[in-house]
């Protein structure tokens, strides 16, 4: 299992979201994202989960390994 870097935002609740990061051990960036999902929850919801290598790739404004957003039809992972 791999380390990652997890940006998690929730739902506008209700003129803004709160913004939250955790280091999680998964097997891949997908899995990192079910786990996130099914282990955190906010009382206005989940809305954005990006899985990064680690902070440093987070706040250098890389790209994130997986996304999964509530608000777009086309859920994607690198």
């Amino acid at each position: 299992m791999k380390k990652y870097f997890i940006f998690i935002k929730s739902n506008h609740a209700p003129f803004f979201s709160d913004e939250y990061d955790i280091y999680m051990k998964a097997k891949t960036p997908e899995d990192a994202i079910i786990r996130t999902r099914k282990g955190h929850s906010h009382f206005a919801g989940l809305a954005l989960i990006e899985v990064y290598k680690n902070a440093d790739s987070f706040h250098g404004n890389k790209k994130p390994l997986a996304i999964w957003s509530l608000h777009k039809k086309n859920k994607k992972s690198r």
